[in-house]
């Protein structure tokens, strides 16, 4: 199964991004494929995160894809060089729409 999840909550002040993390590396772990998409206030989340945060995503973009909504990060002040290393992609909003049209199988919003 292919399962995406677009992050649109800051990772700040709540422990639900970290529990959709920790999900994501158990969906792996069973053999499943991961995406991550971060857009609107879940792009401050790809500004290099603590430790615990920054090893849960070097999970999911080891076996996945991680994006980054270009114009959410700009909007936001955010540069390409104070992301974490390991993104594989800048997007936009048109293509967040094709991936869950077409890629993914099941689609979680957080």
């Amino acid at each position: 199964m292919k399962l995406g999840i677009i992050l649109v909550k800051s990772p700040f002040g709540s422990r639900k991004v970290e529990t959709v993390l920790q999900t994501a590396t158990l969906a792996l772990e069973k053999g499943n494929s991961v995406d991550l998409f971060m857009i609107s206030d879940g792009v401050w989340l790809s500004k290099v995160p603590d430790e615990g945060i920054k090893e849960l995503l070097r999970k999911i973009g080891e076996k996945g894809r991680i994006y980054v909504c270009g114009a959410s990060a700009q909007a936001r002040g955010l540069k390409k060089e104070e992301l974490i290393d390991f993104i594989v992609s800048e997007d936009s909003y048109g293509d967040i729409v094709d991936l869950v049209m077409e890629e993914w199988d099941k689609v979680v919003v957080c």
